[in-house]
């Protein structure tokens, strides 16, 4: 399923480095989307024949997974907080998908990360990612790009999962657990929230 996803990503970052805004625009928004969609099944087949043919480790696969959308997803933050243009969107979310993949690897070398831990690193990644935006969006986001309140949250993305590393390192977590754990600091994000909200209800007024 990641390979089929990020076949997507992938696919149509790519078109748009290669046509820029030009692809989606007009007709030629089908072709783009045509082209994704066979990046998509694509990059999911190839991937299962890495995963059948190869004796990868379970937390090896749930670190390029992690890693793969975490850099994508950065990339394109960066992007947008400098450039307005397709063809940087494109061309950021490659580059920096790529280096997440070979970072993975890096990683796992160093540290051979269960899929339980590697689990609860993404939940941990994902809610300081939301609090980064949460902070873009109070400085004047207003999802225009060329902002570089766009690095927030990409900020939180790389904090998070960094934290998420020094506090689950060596726990060997089974995936119930990492779900577990994801779900507990989800929910302690979700209580905080609504005692803030309970507290000041000016903060979510403009």
């Amino acid at each position: 399923n990641h390979g089929r996803y990020m076949g997507w990503v992938h696919g149509s970052s790519l078109i748009s480095l290669i046509g820029g805004e030009d692809a989606w625009i007009g007709d030629n928004y089908k072709i783009s989307i045509a082209a994704s969609a066979l990046s998509s099944i694509g990059l999911g087949r190839l991937g299962y024949s890495f995963g059948k043919n190869k004796p990868w480790e379970e937390g090896y696969v749930a670190l390029l997974k992690h890693y793969g959308g975490l850099m994508s997803a950065t990339g394109f933050f960066v992007a947008t907080s400098f450039f307005d243009d397709p063809r940087a969107f494109g061309g950021s979310v490659l580059l920096f998908g790529a280096g997440g993949y070979l970072l993975s690897d890096m990683i796992y070398k160093l540290n051979p990360y269960t899929r339980g831990e590697v689990r609860a690193i993404s939940a941990c990644s994902g809610l300081h990612g939301l609090l980064g935006y949460g902070v873009a969006f109070d400085r004047g986001l207003e999802n225009e790009f060329a902002n570089t309140n766009w690095l927030f949250p990409a900020a939180g993305l790389l904090a998070g999962t960094g934290i998420g590393h020094l506090w689950l390192n060596n726990t060997n977590l089974t995936p119930q657990q990492g779900n577990f754990t994801g779900y507990a600091a989800t929910g302690g994000a979700i209580l905080g929230l609504g005692i803030a909200l309970i507290i000041d209800s000016s903060i979510f007024t403009p």
